[in-house]
């Protein structure tokens, strides 16, 4: 076989009705490799990719946002019910049972964020998550005990003196919880800021 063209001898009919002998001129293998290079569907790397590399970015930024939107929530609920209830027991009671059902999603949304991020080794994300996951722990801690403490007290503590102890002791769980809250709500802030739009 010639490295240029490959002679396949074929029969034919003349202009007589007599037959004849032609040569069918056919490129060579690498000819046609040649003139037909691998093309690259540019398409598939678009930012419309319809990839699951895609539809991770997404859920990743769904779980962000919700895990910031009810921090965002639970601060308004609970600066709300404090300023509209009468009393401040059923207020207290209101926004402990909204805390105990924003300590799963804080706990939750962070550890999954985490697991997502991991392999990509993005050091600030994978840090601020770790971060967030201390931070919700220390908050939940940190409200149950408040609860124990209501739960154990005979009155309502906002009726005690200032200079209890108990009250005092309350008070200072109480600000320790807030600032953790914001803290958590600051950080599911960032990540939605550092989430890429085409994760």
């Amino acid at each position: 076989m010639s490295d240029e063209y490959v002679v396949i001898p074929s029969e034919s009919e003349g202009p007589g009705g007599e037959g004849g002998t032609t040569a069918d001129v056919l490129p060579t293998p690498n000819e046609v490799r040649g003139r037909n290079p691998p093309q690259v569907n540019e398409t598939r790397l678009g930012a419309g990719d319809s990839s699951p590399s895609s539809g991770l970015g997404m859920t990743e930024r769904l779980i962000a946002a919700i895990w910031l939107g009810s921090g965002f929530f639970l601060i308004l609920a609970a600066s709300a019910a404090f300023r509209v209830a009468g009393d401040p027991f059923t207020a207290a009671n209101f926004v402990g049972a909204m805390l105990a059902r924003w300590h799963y999603i804080a706990l939750f949304a962070p550890v999954v964020l985490l697991i997502f991020e991991w392999r990509r080794q993005r050091n600030r994300i994978v840090l601020l998550l770790f971060i967030a996951i201390v931070v919700a722990a220390l908050e939940s801690l940190t409200d149950v005990r408040i609860a124990v403490m209501r739960q154990r007290s005979i009155v309502p503590i906002s009726s005690l003196s200032r200079s209890n102890p108990v009250r005092r002791q309350f008070g200072m769980l109480h600000g320790l919880s807030t600032l953790l809250l914001l803290v958590d709500v600051v950080a599911a802030a960032a990540i939605v800021v550092l989430q890429p739009s085409n994760s």
